[in-house]
């Protein structure tokens, strides 16, 4: 179906270098700033739906450079030499160096459209970006990455692009290649509902058009670059992956059934503005994967975690061995804490969905004894809680009747495996305890 009058689609293709090359870019970090032989260049970064916000604050302490935030990522605009300075993000999965983007005009019909989607490559600075992906690997590479010059490209050979219809013809029509050419895969991820092509078809126009004319050999299992072609509509951005393994991966080193990502942890904490020199208390702890987050994100507070379950016990002992992490764990009922009253300043805890542990039944019994007991511990006008839990039902009967000690000031709602999770941020009220 052609795009109707009006439409993005409708219009001309608008090619740009996207991060790489556009003079758009500086308006933030003047070129005149730039160090001697360095460029700009865009990272997106995938990040947990719901904390978007989370990660562009991080970022932009970190990278001290514009930061643009969408919908389950974030990209970063700064030099290519501070680039590596990313990984230290806690709060987001996995990097991408931005090859280019374009606004192409799609007909409706599927050949033309996907070498529409195909030729915006052809605008893209190959050379930088791949630059940019050496420095994140974690030896020296082998491979030189050359690229083949783009203006060294003829017309016929642009036109001949047509003729390539798969990854998997370009490569078995390819000669040898140069063992300092990299292999190279294709992924492709789309949005929208009126494309006439296919993920599947698009990664390869794409795939037979790198092989054809950048000489890199295809593999789709033992590649070194991951292409990522990613098309919102008539929008498309090409990227290169930068880590092979999603960094919430990274403190973790015994997972249970239900651990948190790094990354969610992180958020979490962020949303409960603890200070140091706070008492942080996760009651419900599992495999303790926040305090870990928290004793390397903020040292200067002490963290408390525990758990009822002797395995969950065990794995918090075994995550927080490594660099000595000071934080005690505890076994405990979290529906009677061994604590003093008024003595913690923060809790920041991972409830029981009722999925994989528990059930919904014993969440309307369990979650309104934990909240007594947290309004018990937690100091008085100024205490403060930040509970993520799926079931909505349960936490709402859980405050209501625990109104005169917690306040609700708002939930975040996060994307947790899949599921719709809520951040509840509480303020403990001046009101005293009782029972």
């Amino acid at each position: 179906m052609a795009a109707p009058r009006g439409s993005p689609c409708g219009t001309q293709s608008t090619p740009s270098a996207g991060g790489l090359a556009d003079s758009s870019l500086d308006g933030h970090l003047p070129m005149a700033q730039l160090e001697e032989g360095s460029y700009l260049c865009e990272i997106e970064c995938t990040v947990t739906t719901g904390l978007e916000q989370i990660a562009k604050e991080e970022a932009e302490r970190l990278a001290g450079s514009r930061v643009s935030a969408e919908r389950g990522k974030i990209a970063i605009q700064l030099q290519n030499t501070n680039a590596l300075k990313l990984l230290s993000l806690h709060s987001v999965d996995n990097l991408f160096v931005v090859v280019g983007r374009s606004s192409v005009a799609l007909s409706g019909e599927k050949k033309s459209d996907l070498i529409q989607v195909t030729k915006s490559f052809l605008h893209a600075d190959w050379k930088r970006a791949v630059d940019v992906w050496k420095c994140f690997q974690p030896s020296p590479v082998e491979h030189d990455l050359e690229c083949r010059p783009m203006d060294s490209w003829t017309r016929s050979e642009m036109c001949s692009l047509m003729l390539n219809t798969s990854q998997h013809d370009a490569a078995s029509d390819q000669p040898s290649h140069p063992l300092n050419f990299p292999s190279f895969r294709v992924s492709c991820h789309r949005v929208g509902a009126n494309h006439s092509f296919s993920s599947v078809e698009a990664a390869g126009y794409l795939g037979a058009a790198v092989s054809s004319y950048l000489g890199w050999p295809v593999s789709l299992r033992q590649y070194d670059v991951e292409v990522n072609l990613n098309v919102d509509n008539c929008l498309v951005c090409i990227t290169l992956t930068l880590t092979r393994a999603s960094l919430y991966r990274r403190n973790i080193v015994h997972f249970g059934p239900t651990t948190l990502k790094a990354t969610i942890c992180y958020g979490l904490l962020r949303f409960a503005e603890i200070e140091d020199g706070e008492v942080v208390v996760d009651p419900m702890c599992g495999t303790s994967a926040i305090a870990v987050e928290g004793v390397i994100c903020f040292p200067g507070c002490f963290f408390v975690t525990g758990e009822n379950y002797p395995e969950a016990i065990d794995r918090s002992y075994q995550n927080m061995q490594p660099r000595g992490r000071p934080a005690d764990v505890v076994r405990w009922d979290a529906c009677h804490l061994p604590l003093r009253d008024q003595s913690v300043d923060a809790f920041v805890s991972d409830l029981p969905f009722g999925r994989r542990v528990g059930s919904r039944g014993d969440n309307r019994r369990l979650y309104p004894g934990v909240l007594r007991e947290m309004a018990r511990t937690a100091k008085c006008g100024t205490g403060r809680a930040v509970l993520l839990s799926q079931d909505t039902s349960a936490m709402s009967a859980a405050l209501k009747v625990t109104t005169p000690f917690w306040k609700r000031t708002i939930t975040h709602w996060i994307n947790v495996g899949g599921l719709k999770a809520g951040a509840y941020l509480l303020k403990r009220t001046s009101e005293p305890f009782h029972l």
